[in-house]
């Protein structure tokens, strides 16, 4: 592997670890009071946004950072059509299905049989028991996958929402979660990557596609895409879709440009500034919202992105930045653990009822310990990766 290759690698690597840290901290802000209301997320009827609004863009931006170098590295060798897609389906059923019984954990009644926080602390184990990545030889995997796919069937069974349903049919879509939005951007994503192969022409109308979808849904004139949206479906109002395309578009970018170090940064700046001035210039029509998805949000994020991706290449190399790599590089490398290791942390303290003093959850100490929770997180996943308990779709 080429310095440039090991250089770009180690961008996105950084890039995903440091979103990663800065997830779990935003995620753990509201236990927090008396903060910044910069750090919060905006009220969906504001318009305006805060640091964790730009935080879920920019790791829908990074899924598409790596979606080239996946597919590509598929084709290389020498995988057929039938299996990338089949990759593709598999890990986007993976994100859709975590998602859906994680958006109904949020609806799980107080009053239902078997407590809140048990339900939740099962439903991370099923995850696990399913989507391990288990060490090679083991000859039991095959059972193992079984037991968590049982241990789901009878979790809901056991379901209960907050009006006292039970069951399949007390679960519903109420929206997709975190996971199940980065399911549907990835599976946009990469399909466009793999029908478009590599190409950069159909990628950009692809981007003017979905972009046309989000405006067209904010002016309320979808009728003028009636003809076309049941095609595209899976695409919601394009905001998903478009964070993973404008990674895509980075990514080609600097394969396009690797070896052409100035041009490779002014054309980076060229893309963050185009996004920003559109994304500002158009804030008049919709406003800048995260909850509705708007234009100018998704516009002002990507281009906040694209500057990341520059800034993340250009401080690969020191040794600051490998230093703070090497303290979370987990959150990178077992993503989707890292993710879900909070909840079982939630859920434990649900059970035992525990809640921290007053004093570490307000202003800057309570910051303090937000942020010291998403390093410990980490921690705790590198713990697991070590011993083989990583999930990987």
């Amino acid at each position: 592997m080429t310095a440039t290759a090991q250089q770009r690698f180690l961008a996105i690597d950084i890039l995903r670890a440091t979103t990663m840290f800065f997830m779990i901290f935003v995620n753990d802000t509201w236990t927090l009071t008396d903060i910044p209301h910069w750090i919060e997320h905006v009220a969906a009827d504001a318009d305006g946004m805060g640091f964790a609004d730009v935080i879920f863009p920019l790791f829908l931006f990074i899924v598409g950072l790596s979606l080239p170098y996946a597919i590509d590295s598929k084709r290389a060798k020498g995988e057929k059509a039938a299996s990338i897609l089949w990759h593709i389906a598999s890990r986007t059923f993976a994100l859709l299905s975590m998602g859906f019984f994680l958006v109904n954990q949020e609806n799980y009644s107080p009053n239902a049989y078997l407590h809140k926080s048990w339900w939740t602390s099962l439903l991370i184990l099923a995850f696990f028991l399913i989507w391990r990545v288990y060490p090679k030889g083991n000859k039991a995997v095959i059972w193992y996958k079984l037991i968590g796919v049982s241990l789901l069937i009878a979790l809901v069974f056991l379901y209960e929402n907050i009006d006292g349903q039970r069951g399949l049919t007390a679960m519903g879509i109420h929206w997709w979660g975190i996971l199940g939005l980065i399911g549907w951007g990835y599976f946009t994503a990469a399909l466009v990557y793999f029908l478009a192969k590599g190409r950069l022409l159909p990628i950009l109308l692809a981007i003017a596609l979905l972009l046309a979808i989000n405006i067209g849904t904010h002016l309320h004139i979808m009728q003028a895409f009636a003809g076309i949206q049941p095609y595209f479906w899976f695409a919601g109002d394009g905001a998903m879709g478009l964070f993973c395309l404008f990674g895509v578009l980075s990514t080609l970018l600097y394969r396009e440009l690797q070896e052409k170090v100035s041009a490779r940064y002014v054309s980076f700046l060229a893309l963050a500034s185009l996004l920003l001035i559109a994304g500002f210039a158009t804030r008049p029509l919709w406003g800048i919202s995260k909850i509705q998805s708007t234009p100018s949000w998704v516009l002002i994020c990507s281009g906040i992105a694209v500057c990341m991706f520059a800034l993340a290449i250009a401080i690969a190399k020191s040794k600051a930045a490998l230093k703070w790599h090497a303290a979370i590089r987990p959150a990178g490398s077992s993503t989707l653990t890292c993710y879900l290791v909070p909840y079982v942390f939630y859920a434990l303290m649900g059970a035992a009822y525990t809640q921290l003093p007053a004093i570490l959850t307000t202003g800057l100490v309570g910051i303090a310990k937000s942020l010291l929770f998403a390093y410990l997180i980490i921690q705790i996943t590198a713990a697991l990766e070590k011993k083989s308990w990583k999930l990987k779709i």
